[in-house]
């Protein structure tokens, strides 16, 4: 698992007890390990090393409650510039 995975199940396990997604907790670390499998997904390498370079950015609030995952906060033009160019570098799904 990357450490984006552990960081993931990590604040799961603080916010979901006692919450409707409680029985996730215990099948969830198998799901993602089954979901971020360079078998299974072999340019997976390629998407980890493009989300890696791009910049690391302030969130106010994050959505998941939504038709779309999203998160609201301020980016300067710097940061905002360096995200389009990182972004030519993702591979792109046919």
């Amino acid at each position: 698992m990357t450490l984006t995975t552990d960081a993931l199940l990590e604040h799961a396990a603080e916010r979901w007890p006692g919450t409707a997604l409680a029985p996730w907790l215990d099948r969830l670390p198998a799901q993602l390990e089954q979901g971020f499998s360079v078998t299974r997904y072999g340019d997976l390498p390629k998407w980890q090393k493009a989300l890696a370079g791009l910049p690391s950015l302030p969130v106010d609030q994050v959505y998941l409650d939504r038709d779309r995952v999203g998160c609201n906060g301020d980016i300067d033009e710097e940061d905002r510039r360096h995200g389009d160019r990182r972004r030519s570098d993702l591979p792109h799904r046919r």
